[in-house]
């Protein structure tokens, strides 16, 4: 029975080319209380037909339509609208696993966590995998645990609603850019718990006209949230101690995933996967095989013996 609610909130700003697939994989969820919340960004081209079209035929999509301002206050609107007991967002650019909901409700409903992290599938990055359900409640871990000094993008994450707005957090006012990373640590910080779900993958898609990779551009015509808001978000990082745990996260050559193989119990071949694609390959603990990558170059090394290295252009 699927007892909690599930707010999704959708930012839509001209992506008719992916639309399609991102609420096909909504609306098709195994997970059923799902409250599917599209927020038209001021779309311009044909994504209004789309989502139209969907939510004529499932009544559990709800439209907002606004003047072009950002996916901060397009996510801002949705969680003003939001009733479901936990709130996620899903890029419209993206689409999720057909389970994933169910798998992020079973972790909900299991740990009552302010928090759930699932996993991500993204090409030519290695987030975290989490495998099991398991719960932190220190900032170090909940940081650490999640690789969130290096992966700050929201729809990682399902909230608690009620949390969101008993601690007011929100996304800072008309901010194109940045806006995740402002409102993750200040989730992160304020949680009880955080909790991990097993399995549940996101896929985030390469999308070239997508504003992260237009952001240049659009930040030539457009203000990115205020001087006061981006100060306040400073004195937060020190104050909480937030910017001192992620500059020694950073500095540290940290694994991001390690894959084990067990002989009865015996762990006799692992896989080590660091932030920036490098690998370690181990057989009984010692390292065979190391890849280490470099701003210029890769390097391959055989029993800490070095083998050959390949420019990156």
């Amino acid at each position: 029975m699927d007892v909690l609610k599930i707010s999704v909130i959708v930012p839509v700003y001209n992506t008719e080319h992916v639309l399609d697939r991102c609420l096909a994989h909504l609306v098709c969820q195994t997970y059923k209380n799902l409250e599917i919340i599209i927020v038209d960004d001021g779309s311009t081209d044909g994504s209004s037909e789309i989502y139209s079209n969907y939510a004529k035929h499932d009544k559990r999509i709800k439209v907002i339509k606004q003047k072009n301002s950002g996916p901060a206050n397009a996510r801002n609107a949705g969680i003003n609208v939001a009733t479901g007991d936990y709130i996620h967002f899903c890029d419209s650019d993206d689409f999720v696993d057909l389970d994933y909901y169910e798998k992020m409700a079973e972790s909900a409903g299991i740990t009552n966590a302010d928090i759930v992290c699932g996993n991500v599938d993204e090409k030519g990055f290695f987030f975290p995998e989490f495998h099991e359900i398991k719960m932190y409640t220190e900032l170090r871990d909940k940081i650490s645990v999640t690789v969130a000094y290096y992966f700050n993008v929201v729809w990682r994450f399902l909230y608690k609603r009620k949390f969101l707005l008993d601690n007011k957090i929100s996304f800072p006012a008309g901010c194109f850019w940045g806006e995740d990373t402002r409102f993750m640590f200040q989730a992160l910080y304020h949680s009880h718990i955080l909790a991990t779900a097993r399995d549940a993958v996101y896929h985030c898609v390469d999308n070239p006209t997508s504003l992260g990779k237009n952001i240049s551009n659009l930040l030539k015509t457009k203000k990115n949230g205020t001087n006061e808001d981006w100060k306040k978000y400073q004195r937060f990082l020190l104050d909480s101690g937030i910017k001192g745990l992620v500059d020694d996260m950073r500095k540290m050559g940290v694994v991001v995933s390690t894959r084990v193989l067990e002989i009865f119990k015996i762990p006799v071949f692992s896989v080590d996967s660091f932030v920036n694609g490098g690998k370690k390959w181990r057989l009984f603990g010692v390292t065979v095989l190391h890849k280490k990558i470099t701003p210029t170059k890769i390097r391959y090394y055989l029993f800490g013996l070095y083998l050959w290295r390949v420019y990156f252009k």
